[in-house]
């Protein structure tokens, strides 16, 4: 009789932990996912939801209040780098916020990045392509210097040098 008691013992236990295990199990993946697997280890990039490693596609962020990817709010700004949401910055102008959520001067028409000059607030050519055409960075003409401060290219004659407080050709050596 203590044998059939406690095989009866036993069976009574698997089934409770049968009943346990059966509570547990792995809930549906969202639709909203563009990729998942089944957690063992998440691999970098991919956020651990419930027991599913996810990964959402750009410009999508993973919402930990609804479990779902979603693109970022409208006061906020995809970073590329990141993979996350921030805040957007206002930029100052001539200056564009771009994809990484950092303020630079846009590119002229062929692609050279202009530099943003602080105390002009304002956006310069690159120093091998000085000057700047109202579509495009370009170089001085052969022969010619770049005056920084007055924005223009100049060419003083033979025996003559830029004076660089006056900005006027001056005899010299």
């Amino acid at each position: 009789m203590a044998y059939l008691t406690e095989k009866i013992a036993i069976i009574a236990l698997l089934v409770i932990v049968a009943a346990s295990q059966a509570s547990k199990t792995i809930p549906s993946p969202d639709p909203s996912w563009d990729d998942y697997q089944v957690k063992a280890c998440c691999k970098q990039g991919f956020i651990e939801v419930s027991n599913y490693c996810v990964q959402c596609s750009a410009p999508n962020v993973f919402d930990a209040i609804d479990q779902r990817c979603r693109p970022c709010p409208f006061d906020h700004t995809y970073n590329n780098l990141t993979k996350q949401c921030d805040c957007k910055v206002a930029c100052e102008l001539p200056r564009q916020l771009n994809a990484n959520n950092i303020c630079e001067c846009p590119v002229d028409q062929r692609g050279n990045r202009r530099m943003f000059d602080e105390v002009n607030k304002k956006c310069n050519c690159p120093a091998n392509l000085p000057l700047w055409n109202g579509k495009y960075c370009v170089a001085c003409p052969a022969g010619t210097e770049f005056d920084p401060k007055e924005q223009q290219c100049y060419h003083c004659p033979e025996g003559f040098v830029r004076d660089l407080a006056s900005h006027a050709c001056v005899p010299g050596f």
